[in-house]
């Protein structure tokens, strides 16, 4: 009654296929579906073998603003654009994307050049200062001065890589002379810059005629008087005339202004044939 032996083999385990958490191996992710281990449908017991059961969870796609999932920086037309991403796990969609932010601010226009001769305008120089808190165009120009047309002409307003937008100067006074519009000294002109998502942006410029002491917008004998009163303190400039009337830029008004502002009106007519050469660099 206590002795025994065994015969024949085990029956061995029958593996069926159960989706129960006790077998659960992985669950199921965004791309693939979750993954069981068979179990015995005797015993119960988990084997090594595995199978999938149900479907993968799929992406749930949001809106997360992240530099890793930056499509296009911002510019000056469009916002930024970013690919929508896996909530779950992360993973950047390819096709989906999204909006986020405004387009760039348009920049202040700035003048960046101006042409030496356009259009039979002499031009000897030109430079931009700011004084007071105000922006001053410096130009050097011929003695008989240069119209609103012709300023306008020859500025060259700049939005920094804005290729695709428009830009204007607008002169706001101008003086009449002999049935020409001269821009004086202490003309205000305006620089206005317009992006295509017609955002826009505007810069004042004061402009200050080399020579022009008299503010006429002519370089003459009057204002070569004017000059030298002011250097024997009869008649002091002050103002946009004074920095005008600096014609030799050293700083202060004197009779080198007074003899170079002559140079400049006779520009090479006289006996001596000395030709006029700006200060302005």
């Amino acid at each position: 009654t206590t002795e025994t032996f065994t015969y024949g083999t085990a029956n061995g385990h029958k593996l069926v296929e159960v989706a129960d958490a006790k077998y659960l191996k992985s669950e199921a992710t965004c791309t693939e579906a979750a993954v069981y281990y068979k179990s015995c449908e005797v015993c119960g017991e988990a084997s090594t073998e595995t199978f999938t059961y149900g479907t993968a969870n799929g992406h749930k796609l949001v809106e997360v603003v992240d530099a890793k999932y930056l499509k296009s920086e911002a510019t000056y037309f469009d916002p930024a654009v970013y690919y929508k991403s896996c909530e779950a796990c992360g993973e950047a969609s390819t096709t989906e994307t999204f909006t986020y932010g405004e387009p760039l601010a348009c920049p202040d226009p700035v003048i960046t050049g101006v042409a030496g001769k356009v259009d039979g305008v002499t031009l000897y120089g030109w430079k931009t200062a700011v004084e007071n808190n105000t922006n001053l165009l410096f130009l050097d120009v011929k003695a008989e001065g240069i119209t609103q047309a012709e300023l306008e002409s020859i500025l060259t307003v700049n939005m920094d890589n804005d290729a695709d937008g428009i830009a204007a100067v607008t002169v706001h006074s101008f003086t009449s002379y002999n049935g020409r519009n001269l821009i004086a000294t202490g003309t205000k002109i305006t620089l206005e810059a317009e992006n295509v998502k017609g955002v826009k942006a505007t810069k004042d410029y004061i402009v200050i005629i080399m020579g022009d002491a008299n503010c006429n917008g002519r370089t003459e004998a009057g204002d070569a008087i004017m000059m030298t009163n002011h250097f024997y303190g009869t008649n002091l400039l002050t103002g946009y005339a004074l920095l005008a009337a600096d014609i030799n830029c050293n700083g202060r008004i004197e009779a080198g202004d007074a003899r170079k502002n002559q140079v400049k009106y006779l520009d090479g007519s006289s006996t001596d044939a000395i030709k006029y050469v700006t200060a302005l660099k």
